[in-house]
C-alpha cells in the first residue's frame, strides 16, 4: 500500500467535525484503551519517567501508532480471539481460492494441489466439490479467479496463499468501517496484522465486499 494511498484514506476518514473530535481524543490519550487485547509484538512498554510530561511523551511515542480497542465488541472481525481471525481469514481465502477453481480444467487444481500440501489440497478439493454442487454465480467465480492472480506465483504455502487471498477479500471491505480493519489486525501477530492491513486497498467491487462480509457476518464457511 503506497504512503499517499494510506494518507488519502485517511484524510477522507476525517472528513466530518465527529471524526476529528474522534481523531483528537485518542491522539490526546496516552495510550490507547483495550491494550491487553493488542498483540504484544506491535509496541514495546516505553520505560518509566517520574516526571508526568515525559511520562505521557514516552507512552505517546510507544503506543501512538495503535488505535483503540474500545469498539472492538462490536467489530466483525476484531471481537473474535487472534487464532480465530487467523482461521476466518485463511477460510475466506479458501472459499475464494475455490471458486476460481469452479469449472477450470481438472490439470490446474491438481497442479495447485501439489504445491499446497496437506491437508490444505484435500480441503481445498472438498471446497470446490461444494461449491459446483451449488452452482455459483459466473460473476463471483470471474472475480475470484482475478483475485487468485494478483494473489501472486511467489506463495507456495496453502496457509500463507489462503490468508493472504482471504485477506485481499476482506479486508476493502473492513477498510470502509472506520477503525475495524486496524483493531482486527491489532489482535494478530505484527507480520500477519501487516499482511491483512497491506491489502486495504485491492481492487475490490461493492458486490464483493458485501459477498465478504455476508460470509464472515453469516458464518456460512466451514471451519469458522
Amino acid at each position: 500500500m503506497a504512503p499517499g494511498d494510506e494518507l488519502g484514506r485517511n484524510a477522507a476518514a476525517l472528513g466530518g467535525a465527529a471524526p476529528q473530535r474522534r481523531e483528537a481524543e485518542a491522539l490526546a490519550r496516552p495510550q490507547p484503551s483495550g491494550l491487553e487485547r493488542v498483540d504484544r509484538s506491535w509496541y514495546v512498554a516505553p520505560p518509566r519517567s517520574r516526571r508526568q510530561e515525559a511520562a505521557s511523551h514516552l507512552r505517546r511515542a510507544a503506543y501512538g501508532h495503535l488505535v483503540s480497542m474500545d469498539d472492538a465488541g462490536a467489530g466483525v472481525l476484531s471481537s473474535r480471539a487472534p487464532e480465530e481471525i487467523e482461521r476466518v481469514l485463511c477460510a475466506l481465502g479458501r472459499r475464494r481460492v475455490a471458486l476460481a477453481f469452479v469449472g477450470a480444467p481438472r490439470a490446474g487444481l491438481a497442479q495447485l494441489c501439489a504445491r499446497l500440501g496437506e491437508p490444505h489440497a484435500t480441503q481445498l478439493v472438498d471446497e470446490v466439490r461444494a461449491l459446483k454442487a451449488s452452482a455459483p454465480q459466473p460473476e463471483a467465480t470471474k472475480a475470484a479467479q482475478r483475485a487468485l492472480f494478483h494473489s501472486g506465483e511467489s506463495i507456495s504455502a496453502g496457509r500463507a496463499l489462503f490468508f493472504r487471498v482471504g485477506a485481499a477479500w476482506l479486508a476493502p471491505a473492513l477498510a470502509r468501517d472506520g477503525d475495524e480493519l486496524m483493531r482486527a489486525a491489532q489482535r494478530l501477530p505484527r507480520a500477519l496484522g501487516r499482511l491483512l492491513l497491506d491489502e486495504a486497498d485491492a481492487a475490490s467491487s461493492d458486490g464483493e465486499r458485501t459477498a465478504a462480509l455476508s460470509l464472515l457476518a453469516n458464518g456460512a464457511l466451514r471451519d469458522l
